[in-house]
């Protein structure tokens, strides 16, 4: 038997192994808590006189419980590595102990259980993946009479598109895979097909599988700024040879890929799911990039990382506050700035002969070359407003806050002013920003500013129609 899945409150009960000599076998119950991931309950005898408990006693005493473990259960192995301490509770009866593995294999792995996990193939479904990549392996027929009434389907399932690139050592592929079901005692019938476009990751030697993460989370963070909404993780499987699939008599029948939880993305399964209408929100998608524009993603990605990670940690939240993305994407936008270098026309921004933040933003507005309609004249004003909001919010001596509806105008302008020029990292020929450089392509934007009536004057001053208010400072 084997086990193929995990769910949040379900319990399983066995027995852990060691892989000592002599060592006796002890109780154990996994669950799967949200949002703490996998915790393994060990009841223990503490300074039992028998010794059956003391190796357990021992774990919980000085607070280092073995590397890893394995719990053999009725429905088959668990393999639990990275383990840390928990807690425990010592009582004149019964003791428990708690432990949490980084990793929990729910399979038979036979890696040794005193070296740490290492792993040959990480393969994750990711939000948005299919749509992002316009992979599509079932395609449906219709027969038709002469009535053009449908008396018969043809369906066809097959493995869809492939695109391959490399990341410093590791080798990235996107891939479809699915899998038939054929419930037995389903009343209605049927036969269920699951398609998935998964990311996979390998290396040319067996690694880590936090390695394997560190280099998907650089795709996820792409698809996170592409798309403007959180891209998250809902499984991982991996493959390796230690991961074995075995007879009665021991013989191995094969080496599955099985599923891995990890502490580090199960809390990403109880998120809400990517809406098709957020999904639309892409950018681009990987046919229009390529595997030259993954491979330089992966090239660049060291250079731009200051850059990267504060516009990903706040696109990558549901419901951030306006100011927390100001603040974020306006850190993101100045790393840029002092990336892309000196521009033409950025002196007017400068102050007693020096850059400032708005001319970061400035260098940021000429290098994309975005028309912004009538939300202001040019790069530089608009550069100043953002620069006026950015400061306002961070400053505690720059008074209040701004009016509500300029910093939510702002918000907008920054999140796409970042997503842009994720576009420039992509391909700094252009040909990815052609399309966002003709007039109206920032529609979506613009909009924000005509429902308020806002616009920015040239020292990136709020102007709100009908009572000619002016807020920020100069």
């Amino acid at each position: 038997m084997a086990i193929e899945s995990l769910a949040f409150g379900q319990s399983l009960s066995g027995l852990l192994v060691d892989g000592v000599e002599d060592t006796p076998y002890t109780g154990a119950t996994l669950r799967l808590d949200n949002p703490r991931g996998v915790v393994v309950d060990v009841p223990y005898v503490h300074r039992d006189e028998t010794e059956q408990f003391r190796h357990v006693d021992e774990w919980f005493n000085t607070q280092t419980p073995p590397m890893n473990l394995i719990l053999q259960t009725p429905d088959g192995q668990v393999g639990l590595f990275g383990i840390k301490w928990r807690g425990h509770s010592v009582s004149s009866g019964v003791s428990l102990g708690k432990l949490a593995p980084a990793e929990t294999i729910l399979g038979r792995c036979e890696a040794p259980l005193d070296e740490p996990l290492k792993l040959a193939e990480v393969r994750s479904q990711v939000d948005g993946l299919r749509q992002w990549t316009r992979f599509y392996g079932i395609e449906t027929e219709p027969e038709t009479d002469d009535d053009g009434l449908t008396r018969g389907l043809v369906v066809r399932v097959r493995s869809g598109g492939e695109v391959t690139w490399q990341q410093g050592e590791a080798t990235l592929k996107f891939v479809t895979t699915w899998k038939t079901n054929h419930p037995e005692e389903d009343p209605h019938g049927g036969l269920d097909i699951r398609e998935h476009v998964v990311l996979v990751s390998q290396f040319p030697t067996t690694r880590p599988f936090n390695d394997h993460l560190a280099e998907q989370r650089k795709v996820v963070s792409l698809l996170t700024l592409i798309t403007g909404h959180p891209i998250l993780f809902r499984r991982h499987q991996v493959w390796d040879e230690t991961i074995v699939s075995r007879s009665v008599g021991g013989t191995i029948l094969g080496h599955p890929r099985v599923d891995l939880i990890t502490t580090q993305t199960v809390r990403d399964y109880t998120q809400p799911r990517l809406r098709k209408t957020e999904a639309d929100d892409m950018l681009v998608r990987l046919p229009d990039v390529g595997e030259a524009g993954m491979s330089r993603w992966a090239e660049q990605f060291e250079t731009w990382k200051r850059f990267i990670f504060p516009a990903v940690g706040v696109l990558g939240r549901r419901e951030a506050f306006m100011e927390d993305v100001i603040i974020s994407t306006s850190m993101s936008i100045e790393a840029a700035g002092q990336i892309i270098g000196v521009r033409e026309g950025e002196e007017p921004t400068y102050y007693r002969g020096r850059p400032t933040t708005a001319t970061n933003v400035y260098r940021c507005l000429n290098l994309l070359g975005v028309p912004w309609g009538s939300i202001t004249t040019d790069h530089q004003s608009l550069a100043r407003a953002i620069a006026n909001v950015y400061n306002d919010i961070k400053h505690f001596d720059r008074g209040g806050f701004p009016e509500t509806s300029v910093s939510h105008t702002i918000s907008h302008i920054t999140k796409m002013i970042v997503r842009l020029l994720t576009l420039h990292i992509l391909d700094e020929n252009g040909g990815l920003l052609r399309q966002y450089r003709e007039q109206g392509a920032m529609w979506k934007v613009q909009r924000y500013s005509e429902v308020y009536g806002l616009t920015f004057d040239e020292r990136g001053h709020a102007v709100l129609s009908g009572d000619g208010t002016v807020e920020g400072q100069g």
